[in-house]
């Protein structure tokens, strides 16, 4: 990486050194309704969307999915840095001594700046019906409906677990597919994690995880990668929009 322009920084305060320790969150920058960064940190790897608004399939404007550490800045936060998926520049991010972070991007002059937003850290309530899809890239699965996105779609969320509120089951059902994913969740910031195993039509079934499921006031989005024996590690980009009185 040579020259990277100056995308935004942001200044924030209300941040602790634990909270700190992870960029895992929704960064927002209140000047720019919309406007939002999704970050999801897993040890010495980051992976970064940024977003304009919230979209119905969790569709970002630029996507980069392993930012690695590359050092440490002057108060001991690592920095990270790395290529857009679609290959027209080159991000990095970086937090600042009040909290916030720097991010700058090469090869894209939009400038931005994020402010830190932190919701409450407690395991939210995913339940209901919510109208809408997923769409995955890449090469088409055999086994999967592929690449095209799926709009006719409805998720339904529910906790089949009266006394373990973390199990959570997500159903998927379309003309096309119809999956169920079982999993544990668990708060990270203001976003939601959901691991475990599901099965699908067709015969496809294995290991999933979801590090980045964003509920809105009538929204719900994420991404979610799927492994798979046959087609490798699927990616999807999923979201809906709750139904009228779920």
């Amino acid at each position: 990486m040579n020259s990277i322009k100056f995308l935004g920084a942001l200044v924030v305060c209300c941040a602790s050194a634990a909270q700190a320790a992870s960029l895992t969150d929704i960064w927002t920058d209140p000047h720019a309704p919309g406007v939002r960064a999704v970050l999801v940190q897993r040890g010495d790897s980051l992976s970064i969307d940024l977003h304009q608004q919230m979209s119905i399939d969790g569709v970002s404007l630029h996507h980069a999915p392993a930012l690695k550490r590359i050092g440490l800045d002057a108060s001991g936060h690592p920095v990270f840095a790395g290529a857009l998926a679609d290959g027209s520049g080159f991000v990095s991010v970086q937090s600042t001594a009040t909290g916030g972070i720097v991010v700058e991007i090469e090869g894209i002059p939009m400038p931005r700046a994020f402010q830190f937003a932190r919701a409450d850290s407690a395991v939210l309530d995913l339940g209901g019906s919510w109208l809408g899809g997923y769409s995955h890239g890449g090469a088409p699965c055999p086994q999967f409906s592929g690449p095209a996105r799926e709009r006719a779609g409805n998720w339904q969320v529910f906790y089949p677990d009266d006394e373990d509120a973390t199990r959570v089951t997500l159903r998927f059902a379309s003309t096309a597919q119809v999956c169920h994913f079982n999993g544990k969740q668990a708060a990270l910031g203001s976003l939601t994690r959901i691991d475990g195993e599901y099965t699908c039509t067709g015969g496809l079934a294995g290991v999933f995880e979801s590090a980045d499921i964003e509920l809105g006031g009538v929204t719900l989005g994420g991404t979610m990668k799927l492994r798979t024996v046959s087609c490798g590690d699927l990616r999807l980009r999923f979201g809906g929009v709750r139904r009228n009185g779920f």
